[in-house]
């Protein structure tokens, strides 16, 4: 039978995959996880034994758990189609996306250059290739298990869209995201956001894999009498009416020594002009990403 065998007290257990717990080949309790990530097998009962194990997710983005030089993986069950999601940044694991049991694991969430996603669980960190995909503005990540690519999942998470400045004077976006019982976590995004022509909408475009990826950044694009360009970005809820993206409102300001717009065709290509000034608040002179909530200074002739 599959599963993991866990041995405490020279008694040994196997942790089957959808939560049930055998002894001999007998039934002899179940088994969850805990806030700190150990499996906590519950005899029949009602008394308790907490293991501890690692959680980490292989090169194929397949869980797997492990003690003792014994590992689980749960895509071996064949008939098991794992699905994964997250509720405030927890990782909630159904072994079989058809049955009841699940279990929550903790961690801490990142976001790689590459739009990789890690996770650290009691200090192992794993990294689950996929990528950053919405329409809707939110912060979705997509993978699938590398050996079927049908079995897929999406982890959600929900927050708001905010601006800084990095280390270097390059001005970023950044998603900050709840966190059950802890202070808030922060994706940042790797590139700068770019006028989507068709739409006259932000959005964050990069490529990956050799296809386009991009956050459709939903909201109103306007521009004032003095080039101030603002974008209120819209609320974003779930089906059942839970915010899943805060409404916020990104302001830039571009300042113009010469009023000349030779060769501007239409808003949109003075938008996306205005996007690329060079700011000097934070003392950049070059050409640099949208600069948001920043006072931009350029001087050009066409």
């Amino acid at each position: 039978m599959a599963g993991l065998q866990l041995t405490k007290n020279n008694e040994t257990f196997l942790i089957e995959p959808l939560g049930t717990v055998s002894q001999n080949n007998v039934a002899v309790g179940k088994w969850k996880t805990d806030q700190t990530n150990k499996i906590v097998f519950t005899r029949n009962d009602n008394s308790t034994i907490p293991f501890d194990v690692v959680w980490e997710f292989n090169s194929d983005n397949q869980l797997v758990v492990s003690a003792a030089g014994k590992k689980f993986n749960f895509t071996e069950v064949t008939s098991n189609v794992p699905r994964y999601e997250t509720q405030d940044a927890v990782l909630v694991v159904k072994p079989n996306k058809d049955q009841a049991f699940s279990f929550e694991l903790r961690g801490d969430w990142a976001l790689s250059e590459s739009h990789d996603l890690s996770i650290t669980i009691n200090g192992k960190t794993s990294v689950i290739d996929g990528f950053v995909n919405d329409p809707r503005s939110r912060f979705m990540f997509h993978f699938s298990n590398k050996k079927n690519l049908l079995q897929g999942s999406v982890l959600g998470f929900v927050g708001d869209w905010s601006e800084f400045v990095d280390a270097t004077g390059q001005p970023r976006l950044k998603f900050v995201y709840k966190r059950a019982g802890q202070a808030d976590g922060e994706f940042v995004l790797p590139k700068g956001v770019v006028v989507d022509k068709s739409m006259n909408q932000l959005m964050y475009e990069y490529d990956k894999d050799g296809k386009k990826r991009r956050i459709q950044l939903v909201g109103t694009l306007m521009i004032s009498d003095d080039f101030q360009v603002s974008y209120a970005l819209d609320r974003q809820t779930s089906s059942d009416g839970q915010q899943q993206v805060a409404s916020t409102t990104f302001t830039f300001n571009a300042a113009f020594k010469k009023n000349n717009f030779i060769g501007l065709t239409n808003l949109t290509e003075l938008i996306q002009l205005l996007l690329q000034c060079s700011y000097v608040g934070n003392k950049r002179v070059d050409n640099g990403r949208p600069s948001l909530s920043w006072k931009n200074t350029i001087d050009r002739s066409w």
